[in-house]
């Protein structure tokens, strides 16, 4: 039982640092966009679960029991953490979602995958782009087909 009790207190402890250092990650990266916003709350709501946890393991090792008061806030802190995990976790994933499979493009915008239309498209446009000329994203916006070139 006691083997178990310390296996907890290392997991928890673990856990709480891994995610403490994932906040200061997310924080210090760069300016805040509406994904990295998202995965700051969600990390921040399993850093308070398990902070919750390690306080009330910290408090039976403190004070042999626990104090009424302790157990209000370690309670607290993983209620906050588990009502908002749901959520965050759904809203992370709908906004990665859309960051990682952008809507579809209409066929006029789209870029072709014929062979042909490739090789031509790469045949106008390097040169361009070796001299500076056309900006480097122009080839996918290139409407050059083999019969308008």
């Amino acid at each position: 039982m006691e083997a178990l009790f310390y296996i907890r207190l290392i997991a928890l402890t673990a856990g709480t640092l891994v995610y403490l250092f994932l906040i200061a990650l997310i924080l210090g990266h760069r300016r805040p966009r509406t994904l990295e916003r998202l995965l700051f709350f969600l990390v921040l709501s399993i850093f308070l679960i398990y902070a919750g946890g390690l306080l009330q393991i910290n408090a039976q090792i403190q004070y042999g029991g626990i104090p009424p008061s302790t157990s209000l806030v370690y309670l607290a802190l993983q209620a906050l953490g588990l009502v908002a995990l749901p959520g965050l976790l759904l809203h992370t994933f709908l906004q990665f979602r859309s960051k990682a499979r952008p809507r579809h493009l209409h066929a006029e915008e789209a870029p072709s995958r014929h062979p042909s239309q490739i090789q031509t498209r790469l045949a106008t446009a390097l040169p361009m782009i070796w001299k500076r000329r056309l900006p480097r994203n122009a080839l996918l916006r290139s409407k050059a087909t083999p019969i308008n070139c």
